[in-house]
């Protein structure tokens, strides 16, 4: 689930008979309910670790499960995120996943200058803390908040899905991002960010989509 439910209330508006989300927030379950209420749409949501799903969220009772932009990166490992995913899929059920590429959060993201400076170690099992003064969704915000986000290598997300039985049709990269992941990233047309003109192009987001057999 995406913030306060913006994906999980979207599959409900292309058609989708019964969709479920979950997110760990209660506050953020409360606004999605509020948001899915004000749409007049049938959405239920769960608050839940998603490493540890509660029997609310039926095994093997799912045609698709999505995780969208910025969730992994709060799970301490992906094994258990995995195997709920894998659980809950029926056979021949599809997982899909569409996140900022690991390889571009090794990266500065305080320089101004198009400049790709490494700040952030690739292989770390140990958190990462940031003192955030506001929040993703509003910077301006008056607050100040302790966060802590973990690194996760191609490697470990695609290795713990092969290893909960999952089986990976598709994956891609794109030189695109969906928010300003670095400072001097510039906004396309289509609202999506890349790589300013002359600076190359690097992976700055990827895809991929698994089955249940």
């Amino acid at each position: 689930m995406q913030s306060i439910g913006i994906d999980t209330v979207t599959f409900a508006l292309v058609g989708a008979a019964e969709v479920m989300g979950v997110d760990s927030s209660s506050r953020a379950v409360e606004a999605a309910r509020s948001i899915a209420t004000q749409l007049d749409l049938s959405v239920q949501f769960v608050q839940a670790d998603v490493t540890d799903l509660p029997d609310a969220v039926p095994t093997e009772g799912f045609d698709i499960v999505f995780t969208s932009h910025g969730t992994i990166m709060w799970l301490p490992e992906l094994e258990e995120w995995a195997r709920m995913i894998a659980s809950r899929l029926v056979r021949g059920g599809v997982f899909h996943i569409i996140d900022v590429h690991p390889f571009l959060t090794v990266f500065d993201d305080t320089v101004e200058e198009p400049e790709l400076r490494v700040r952030y170690p690739y292989f770390s099992r140990e958190p990462l803390y940031f003192e955030e003064h506001g929040s993703y969704a509003d910077r301006t915000a008056d607050f100040v908040a302790d966060s802590y986000v973990w690194q996760h290598p191609l490697s470990e997300i695609i290795g713990a899905l092969l290893n909960s039985g999952l089986k990976i049709r598709q994956f891609s990269e794109y030189p695109v991002v969906a928010w300003k992941a670095l400072e001097f990233l510039e906004q396309d047309g289509d609202g999506l960010w890349r790589m300013p003109p002359g600076s190359g192009d690097i992976p700055l987001s990827f895809s991929l989509t698994a089955v249940r057999p």
